[in-house]
């Protein structure tokens, strides 16, 4: 007989502060999460619970067993999309004062074969910046929210999902989190939730604390190669004026590296204001093959997804051969083919 929990004990458990707060087990997760679904607490339950556990801090259990639970209800239509492609996840609540690197590079990187899965939402707290979705509507690409709709995101090779409009929990969250104005539980939970359950990952962190308990959330659920990475404003793009730290899972063990882009030649400034319209025009002129300070870091950001994807033996490799096909301007062709779902096969390398 399954064990059941009120919720009164599970929030009693974890918010008893101190000393005296203890983490939940599998079990009792995966109970909280299946209450969390149905929607069966109050708002300031989940307030309650949220604030507690940020007070204590997360397991890669917990965030874990919430993942499987809220997989195992959502629709199951995302893992087949594009198999093998590389799950790539930055943070939800966007960027307040840089260039979204991240849609050149996923252009970059999907027009030399590396299939993509990205997901996002509508902007959260705490920062309330710029998001990858909104940078794509300002280009007229939508985002995928359901599978009748994924088709020309699968010819491109490149997924965007609306996570919310996928997952009910996350969409009837929002407001209780944008209450609290916090980052919470839930900010780690939808970042490495990977709707497409792929066994390839880059995923951005803001502290490199982090890197412990992804790279186990990574684990529990099944990775063959992964990069975590302490990218700008805490997204899946490195920094392009400095060494970045990641953590590397080659398929046998994880090692901490830096990741530098001045060695080749690819420094650049990051800054940006968060305009989504201002946005996409510089993202159309790096992918037009353009000259700027924003396509170098394209270029890097791109380089780090091959090397991550395993679709290049080093990152040597990797810069050398999106920096190459950059140059060619051939990338603008697969953005109009995702804006007009015209077919483009990738390009040799």
């Amino acid at each position: 007989m399954t064990e059941t929990w009120s919720i009164h004990e599970l929030i009693h458990k974890v918010g008893r502060g101190g000393r005296g707060a203890r983490d939940l087990t599998r079990d009792e997760a995966r109970h909280m999460a299946e209450r969390m679904y149905r929607r069966d607490l109050t708002d300031a339950q989940l307030g309650a619970f949220l604030l507690a556990e940020r007070m204590k801090g997360e397991t890669a259990e917990e965030v874990h067993a919430f993942i499987e639970t809220w997989r195992a209800h959502a629709p199951s239509w995302p893992a087949h999309l594009l198999p093998e492609a590389l799950d790539v996840a930055g943070g939800y609540d966007g960027r307040t004062k840089t260039f979204c690197a991240s849609v050149a590079a996923a252009v970059l990187a999907a027009d030399l074969g590396v299939k993509q899965f990205l997901h996002g939402s509508l902007p959260l707290p705490p920062k309330y910046g710029l998001t990858v979705g909104e940078v794509l509507s300002a280009l007229r690409v939508s985002a995928v929210r359901a599978e009748s709709h994924a088709d020309r995101h699968v010819r491109v090779g490149i997924v965007f999902l609306d996570t919310e409009s996928w997952l009910s929990p996350l969409a009837e969250l929002r407001s209780v989190r944008e209450q609290l104005g916090l980052r919470t539980f839930i900010h780690s939970v939808e970042k490495l939730i990977n709707p497409g359950r792929s066994e390839y990952r880059i995923v951005g962190a803001f502290h490199r604390p982090a890197f412990e308990r992804y790279a186990a959330v990574c684990e529990l659920d099944g990775v063959r190669r992964c990069v975590l990475i302490q990218g700008v404003e805490g997204s899946e793009d490195p920094y392009p004026n400095r060494a970045t730290s990641v953590y590397v899972f080659d398929g046998h063990r994880w090692n901490i590296e830096a990741f530098d882009p001045r060695p080749y030649g690819l420094e650049a400034d990051p800054t940006c204001p968060p305009d989504a319209d201002l946005q996409a025009r510089y993202t159309e002129s790096v992918l037009a093959g353009e000259k700027s300070s924003y396509a170098r870091w394209a270029v890097w950001s791109a380089a780090v997804r091959l090397f991550a994807r395993g679709a290049a033996v080093s990152l040597d490799e990797a810069v050398e051969r999106v920096r190459d096909h950059w140059r060619t301007g051939r990338a603008e062709g697969r953005l109009k083919q995702w804006q007009h779902s015209e077919w483009l096969a990738p390009h040799a390398g």
